[in-house]
């Protein structure tokens, strides 16, 4: 018998990384980047097919369920929301979440899957063909994380060294490597041994408590505590603030000898930054469009255009991000748009007032 699946979208990121669209405000978790639905929304989608509606749940901060609820609306059952009192990282975050997962009803030995909710995916069968491999074929004892082949040396992503084959398909996962540097990156490219970390991954309930139990006691030490106060959000609250803040990566999967990758069979990008949406938007003219009313283009080549209800016209320049978000206008060089646009996050947090609160 195959297991029961379990999907866990993890959605309380704050980043404003895309800046001025993505806002603490409104986190790009909840825009309609590349499509007509919020990223959120796509990816309980695109689960839907292996997991029905009353095994989805959505993990998100306490201030930010609203926004939560409004975008997966019909996609998850009322209850199916995972509350944190407060964002502490990804490790307490998913440790809460296998307790709610419990409180439901899970069995140990159903399987849990955990995804970023503001990744694009565009190629939901081949997601779903990985997914059905991993559910059907990967070894009950490890946590299998998805892993997408490089097609660049992008200095943003994370990298998974991949060792000798585990069981058929699934290889074991040797090194992780955050965000290496140029000449890193293209030497992981060219060796061809590496994959992007698509940081979805999946095992079942009783490992995943079985590598925090070894790995991070003095995070697991709370976990009886989430069982008894995960469906009661003001009594977890006081629980909670005492629990380590630490990422999942930190905590279990850069220690534990099970984790295993396997190949992603679909398309991926993270939309970490506004350069990522190349190939993504309407191709114009050597550029990339994505939302905008109308773009026409003269002499000018590898922009990268977002503009809902604009029209859109360059003249005479190249390799630029242009932004438009309300009444916000950005433009950066396209290669240095992620730090450009922290640059001005942070001068305006410095700022503070009203003004900067507003933009923010």
């Amino acid at each position: 018998m195959t297991p029961d699946v379990h999907a866990v979208v993890v959605a309380g990121g704050r980043g404003i990384r895309l800046w001025p669209q993505s806002t603490r405000k409104r986190p790009k978790q909840y825009l309609d980047l590349a499509s007509e639905r919020p990223l959120l929304a796509e990816t309980l989608l695109r689960v839907a097919p292996l997991v029905p509606e009353g095994r989805r749940l959505v993990a998100t901060v306490g201030d930010q369920l609203p926004l939560a609820r409004e975008c997966a609306r019909g996609l998850v059952a009322p209850d199916g929301f995972v509350v944190e009192p407060e964002g502490r990282n990804t490790g307490p975050a998913i440790l809460l979440a296998l307790a709610v997962l419990e409180a439901r009803g899970a069995g140990r030995d159903d399987l849990a899957v955990f995804l970023p909710s503001d990744h694009l995916v565009r190629d939901g069968e081949g997601f779903c063909r990985t997914l059905r491999s991993v559910r059907d074929g990967a070894p009950r004892d490890g946590i299998v994380v998805i892993g997408a082949v490089p097609d660049s040396p992008r200095t943003g992503y994370g990298y998974i060294k991949k060792g000798g084959e585990a069981a058929p398909g699934f290889f074991r996962a040797d090194r992780f490597t955050e965000k290496p540097d140029g000449e890193t990156a293209a030497r992981y490219l060219a060796h061809g041994g590496h994959l992007w970390n698509v940081g979805v991954f999946a095992a079942p309930v009783g490992t995943f408590l079985a590598e925090f139990e070894a790995h991070a006691p003095d995070l697991f030490a709370s976990y009886g505590d989430f069982q008894d106060h995960c469906l009661d959000p003001p009594s977890l609250a006081a629980v909670y603030r005492k629990t380590p803040a630490i990422s999942m990566d930190y905590a279990v999967m850069e220690k534990s000898p099970r984790v295993l990758v396997v190949p992603a069979d679909f398309d991926w990008t993270d939309l970490g930054s506004w350069d990522a949406l190349e190939g993504v938007g309407e191709g114009v003219a050597g550029n990339t469009v994505v939302k905008s009313a109308g773009a026409r283009f003269w002499d000018a080549s590898g922009n990268v255009v977002f503009a809902p209800g604009r029209r859109v016209f360059l003249s005479g320049v190249d390799d630029l991000v242009l932004v438009s978000s309300g009444d916000v206008l950005m433009v950066a060089p396209k290669a240095e748009a992620s730090g450009r646009v922290a640059k001005i996050v942070g001068s305006l947090a410095k700022e503070g007032g009203s003004e900067a609160a507003d933009l923010l």
